[in-house]
């Protein structure tokens, strides 16, 4: 299987050029026609209005570049890199039993990816988008919601997750037509 990992990492690097080279395709198409208003808008947008919304969707299309670049380098890191193998084996040292052992990786993960993405997110709201005008969040609304959605997370995603966990170790061959019912 040692094949796999050029595989993969091939598959994750044509990937991201593929998704650069489309950005880029964007970002020209967008520069060239910011001048001109789409005649069936001409008359509900102006010049100005159009021009500023060329200028967002190219700036908001260079930062996702940016995004998508260090997506990769974290997938990278994850899995060819030996993190997720590393979260494992820490875990493995408190002793749990499966499938919490599964559930304390998974959270790990996901909680190492959300303050991965953190700095970037705080960027998009309070650089890219108040610079454009279109931020209405407070620092403490941005708290909010991050406390917010981490909750959701916890709530709904935990017991589907520790339920999926279970039917792979429970259920058998066929435990991934159990979990895709679930």
């Amino acid at each position: 299987m040692e094949w796999l990992t050029p595989l993969f990492i091939l598959a994750v690097l044509a990937g991201v050029a593929v998704e650069l080279w489309l950005s880029q395709r964007q970002v020209t198409t967008v520069a060239r026609h910011r001048g001109t208003v789409p005649a069936p808008f001409a008359a509900s947008i102006s010049p100005d209005e159009h021009a500023k919304a060329a200028d967002y969707t190219i700036a908001k299309a260079r930062f996702g570049r940016i995004a998508l670049v260090w997506d990769a380098i974290l997938t990278l890191a994850l899995t060819i890199g030996g993190g997720l193998a590393g979260l494992d084996a820490l875990w493995r040292r408190t002793e749990l039993a499966e499938p919490w052992l599964g559930l304390a990786v998974i959270a790990s993960v996901a909680l190492l990816l959300q303050l991965a993405g953190l700095p970037l997110s705080l960027w998009r709201t309070f650089g890219l988008e108040a610079r454009f005008g279109f931020n209405r969040t407070t620092p403490m609304l941005y708290l909010s919601d991050l406390a917010k959605s981490l909750a959701l997370a916890v709530v709904l995603g935990g017991p589907l997750l520790l339920a999926t966990l279970l039917l792979m170790e429970r259920a058998g061959r066929w435990w991934w037509l159990a979990a895709w019912g679930l």
